[in-house]
């Protein structure tokens, strides 16, 4: 055998034994779990509805009546509030304001209603009040203990209202005499005036037929 003939033979035996060794290999079994990572699978998650409810806002406590104030002793004692009312503060014996004739004076309640009008002159609360633009009018009997302190008065002298302890004089320019109830009217005018009506005559057993009405013009 010649040289090239052996270096061939020892290539194909290289080459032999070089696809035996990778045979080998590639039917060697390998390890699953080498070198694999374990995976947990994920739940799938579960789906939760909710109703928005609308909570009505709670009604405010009523206003308290009393309010505890703390004493001297330190004891806890009630104090009376005094409720809010569109009606208006009666001071002196259900007096609204005063009407003054000289040194005589009586107290003018508020309203005209015959209850009212049973104990003390009223005001008409749909007039103007004392001091205020319009007329200011006012009603009562001829009595001693209403308005009677009118019987004496005379053209050109003055009377005077207390309101909200403000002195208002009104110089008395007219007195009238009507011959009953449907006669009497409040004139519309300007400027700031007193009109006060009453029975009369003032001396008269009865129920007295006529109405006296006095007219002012504030001063």
């Amino acid at each position: 055998m010649n040289k090239k003939n052996k270096i061939r033979v020892a290539i194909v035996a290289t080459l032999s034994v070089v696809a035996i060794v990778l045979g080998v290999i590639a039917f060697q079994p390998q390890n699953e779990t080498q070198g694999a990572t374990d995976i947990t699978p994920v739940r799938t998650p579960d789906v939760v509805t909710f109703e928005l409810v609308v909570t009505p806002s709670p009604t405010p406590p009523p206003m308290p009546t009393k309010s505890p104030v703390q004493s001297d002793e330190g004891s806890s004692v009630e104090v009376a509030i005094p409720k809010q009312s569109s009606e208006p503060i009666v001071i002196d014996n259900n007096a609204w304001f005063t009407l003054i004739v000289e040194d005589a004076s009586v107290n003018i309640a508020y309203g005209v209603d015959e209850d009212t009008l049973e104990d003390t002159p009223g005001w008409l609360e749909t007039s103007a009040l004392p001091g205020e633009e319009g007329t200011c009018v006012i009603f009562g009997h001829r009595n001693r203990k209403h308005l009677k302190i009118l019987k004496d008065v005379k053209l050109g002298e003055t009377i005077t209202i207390k309101y909200e302890g403000v002195d208002y004089s009104y110089l008395i320019e007219s007195i009238s005499i009507l011959e009953n109830e449907e006669q009497l009217t409040i004139p519309a005018t300007t400027g700031k005036h007193i009109m006060i009506s009453t029975c009369y005559p003032f001396h008269y057993s009865g129920s007295a037929p006529q109405k006296y009405v006095l007219w002012g013009t504030m001063l």
